[in-house]
């Protein structure tokens, strides 16, 4: 049952409980807060930040983590 913050079958993550970083749902990310989609079966991406060396051609306009630069811009939005 989706929203009782169990994970059961199908479901990847529910309310709360999300399983995975961001780091470890896509290398991309460098940290941030993964988050889980209402449908309980799959994640929300959106909080999550740039890790260091991702070439910002691949994630336009995507934040870059606190304290870490991205390629090109340095801090904040990353742009190619």
């Amino acid at each position: 049952m989706c929203g009782d913050n169990m994970i059961e079958p199908p479901e990847e993550c529910d309310g709360a409980k999300v399983p995975k970083t961001c780091s470890q749902q896509n290398a991309v990310w460098g940290g941030g807060t993964l988050t889980c989609n209402p449908d309980c079966q799959s994640f929300n991406e959106t909080k999550c930040c740039i890790a260091t060396g991702v070439k910002c051609t691949d994630l336009p306009d995507n934040e870059c983590c606190s304290g870490k630069a991205c390629p090109l811009l340095g801090l904040g939005k990353c742009q190619p």
